[in-house]
């Protein structure tokens, strides 16, 4: 087994399990709190978009999540995904440190 089978696999792990938390997130988003679901563009999985429009609705959701400004809104369940989502987005960025690591050690 080669040193970055582990770290790509885990990756694909989480990369699966983000996707089924934003999934949760989005919905429970678009249902209970329309309002603020087109304030942030309406995220989606599948963002057919381009340029600029695109890349703002993606800073105004990371910017949303990354300020946990939806505590303000008192729901728990959307509160714990996008608590999840963030920490989701902190474990992608130790894994992407650790899989550099690992294939610069490959070289």
């Amino acid at each position: 087994m080669m040193y970055f089978e582990i770290p790509l696999y885990t990756g694909i792990g989480i990369g699966i399990i983000s996707l089924i938390v934003f999934m949760f997130f989005v919905d429970r988003l678009r249902r209970d709190h329309p309002d603020v679901y087109d304030a942030l563009g309406r995220p989606s999985v599948l963002d057919l978009d381009r340029g600029l429009s695109r890349w703002r609705k993606e800073l105004r959701f990371m910017k949303f999540v990354l300020l946990r400004e939806h505590v303000v809104f008192g729901d728990r369940t959307l509160s714990r995904l996008s608590d999840s989502l963030l920490f989701l987005f902190l474990i992608q960025l130790v894994w992407a440190f650790w899989f550099f690591l690992v294939l610069a050690r490959e070289r």
